[in-house]
């Protein structure tokens, strides 16, 4: 996709429908790479698929999570044990897009090289994984949400493992109407900052907290309203925004701002300290004042007040102007669209009935949006397509009806003197053009900036070209052998025609309409290949000919101008009484020779058939 000629307008807008859908294995999880050109979705069963997303085709096929990927002596007890411990959850790429981090619910975090498909790094975990984040950069850190354990930071270089505690609240026994810090070591959703430094820990009191990853020291813990559970948090592209999805069916967001030189960090006492005495019924920051703090609540909200859905999956699209929710109904394929400044409701993509929202996951570039089923399709929404002509044509002036245009009389007599030219003729002659040097977009301006060396984008995979090997004897040989046999079927038609004939018509009753069902007549074929009309044939027998477009064998021609499937044949009978069949073929048994539709029934028999060709199995008598 060129930047350059994408069209700022429609780079804003809004899905509309169904554009085309990916079908392989059963879908739970889809991420999007930072280009937006490979879309890496992870299956029921272990695969994970990577789509070229331009040509929506398989790209790469990645086998680590699936039980066929285990020992022999293992695969049959991990399937009795559960059938589903190897689906993969959550995938997340690399700021380069050359690897890919997978979690599955066999305990297992791996880290794939996505051009040679080769397993990198695999760290095994104490709990199914239901969400997985990766620095952008390496040294590669990873933060793992887990099930029934607190999430984890993972050097994947040296496989260290580090549980995260969470910092929950209770009433204060000694001082009514305030609060004192627990440290709890239970369940949460974690995701990693743009940069990788910072770790947000989503929990089940309802408090973010911003961890350093370095150190896991408290930066700063944002209380909730209300204590709500957070179910599934994510960041806009730019890292800037963070999208909370509580379970009071209300969709957050908040501001994450970049961490000041001077941020202090707390560790297990000193925020036990800096916390003593905040009130119970405090929102917002606990250890900063608002103006100071890393994530600052948003004035909007994004709720549905009339159902009150539950959200299943939510997303920020690429430019960050709109949020998208998927609800998690059982039998419902909805999403809702709201504009982010005002918190406004512009649009409900309705999907297929009775297919759930497993996941969804916004273009990072276009104005295109990925839901997940189910069943396990992934279904692609896209805008509707209108062709923009003044893109060929900047003076082109789109009209919506017809109007009558009325020639100036003057308008074509003017001569206008062309302009004299920029370049001399003879300076543009002995100028240097470069057509080696490829000039660099910069499309995502300071996103790019530091891009290059080992680590530089991977942007699609090489297509990968198997050849099928030939048997013994080689593939020429098998050809001429196949070719022989079927010149020996072409030399007995003559006799057998009739029999075909017969055949193909009991065939055509049970099926009088079918023209996508391809039948073989093997007993029918002529021999040899068609020649030109001046060479004298034999006849080969009513309905032996194989056929062509425009034409049937009668007596001088096994084909017509141009050749089709024999499903489309005509024939004739006889030495045949005109050129090589008819117009198109000839057509008996639907009113006598010809066509019925044609009255000139004896005019079509000296051309040698009717005007409308039909089947084989239909001959002629031209």
């Amino acid at each position: 996709m060129n930047r350059k000629l994408v069209d700022p307008f429609k780079s804003v807008a809004l899905p509309e429908v169904i554009e085309e859908y990916l079908d392989y294995g059963v879908a739970k999880c889809c991420a999007f790479n930072r280009r937006g050109t490979l879309l890496a979705t992870g299956t029921e069963d272990g695969y994970i698929i990577i789509w070229d997303f331009e040509t929506r085709g398989v790209a790469k096929l990645l086998n680590g999570h699936s039980v066929q990927a285990l020992p022999d002596d293992q695969q049959q007890q991990q399937q009795r044990a559960a059938p589903l411990a190897a689906a993969v959850t959550s995938l997340a790429w690399s700021r380069s897009g050359r690897h890919l981090l997978s979690g599955s619910l066999d305990k297992r975090v791996m880290l794939w090289d996505v051009l040679t498909g080769e397993l990198v790094h695999e760290v095994a975990l104490s709990s199914g994984v239901t969400r997985v984040s990766l620095s952008p950069r390496k040294p590669y850190t990873a933060v793992a949400s887990l099930i029934s354990t607190p999430p984890v930071i993972i050097d994947l270089d040296s496989k260290e493992v580090t549980p995260l505690a969470s910092i929950d609240f209770k009433a204060s026994a000694e001082k009514p109407g305030q609060q004192e810090m627990v440290a709890n070591h239970v369940a949460g959703v974690a995701l990693l900052s743009k940069s990788g430094r910072e770790v947000l820990l989503g929990q089940l009191r309802g408090t973010i907290t911003l961890y350093d990853t370095a150190s896991q020291q408290v930066l700063d813990v944002v209380k909730l309203p209300a204590a709500v559970k957070v179910m599934s948090m994510c960041l806009n592209r730019q890292g800037s925004l963070l999208l909370v999805n509580c379970s009071d069916k209300a969709v957050r967001l908040f501001e994450l701002r970049p961490r000041q030189p001077d941020a202090r960090s707390y560790s297990a006492e000193q925020l036990k300290q800096a916390l003593e005495g905040v009130e119970a019924g405090r929102v917002g920051s606990l250890l900063h004042p608002p103006e100071a703090c890393m994530l600052a609540p948003c004035t909007a909200s994004f709720t549905n007040a009339v159902e009150k859905n539950q959200w299943r999956a939510v997303a920020l699209s690429g430019e960050g102007e709109h949020v998208a929710g998927g609800i998690a109904g059982k039998q419902e394929h909805r999403v809702y669209l709201w504009s982010r400044l005002y918190g406004k409701l512009e649009r409900i993509l309705e999907g297929p009935r009775n297919e759930n929202i497993v996941d969804l996951a916004w273009h990072p570039t276009r104005s295109l949006l990925v839901t997940l089923s189910g069943n396990g399709k992934v279904y692609l929404w896209a805008q509707v397509f209108n062709e923009n002509w003044s893109a060929f044509a900047p003076d082109f002036q789109e009209l919506d009806e017809n109007q009558e245009y009325v020639e100036a009389e003057d308008e074509f007599d003017i001569n206008e003197k062309p302009a004299p030219p920029a370049v001399d003729g003879d300076a543009a002659e002995d100028a240097e053009v470069d057509v080696v040097t490829r000039e660099r977009l910069l499309v995502f301006s300071s996103d790019e900036e530091d891009e290059g060396g080992s680590d530089e984008p991977l942007h699609w995979l090489p297509a990968e070209v198997t050849l099928q090997e030939e048997g013994p004897g080689g593939g020429q040989e098998q050809r001429d052998a196949a070719a022989g046999e079927q010149q020996e079927e072409g030399s007995d038609t003559s006799s057998e025609g009739e029999d075909a004939q017969r055949g193909a018509e009991e065939l055509i009753l049970d099926k009088p309409r079918d023209r996508k069902r391809r039948v073989r007549f093997e007993d029918s074929y002529a021999t040899g290949d068609s020649e030109d009309d001046d060479e004298e044939m034999q006849p080969s027998g009513p309905g032996t000919a194989r056929g062509g477009r425009t034409g049937s064998a009668g007596g001088r021609g096994r084909g017509g101008r141009r050749g089709r499937p024999p499903r489309y044949a005509g024939a004739g009978a006889g030495p045949g009484r005109g050129p090589a069949g008819g117009m198109y073929g000839a057509a008996a048994g639907f009113g006598g020779p010809g066509n019925a539709l044609n009255p000139g029934a004896q005019q079509q028999q000296q051309l040698g058939g009717g005007v409308y060709g039909m089947r084989q199995q239909w001959p002629g008598t031209g």
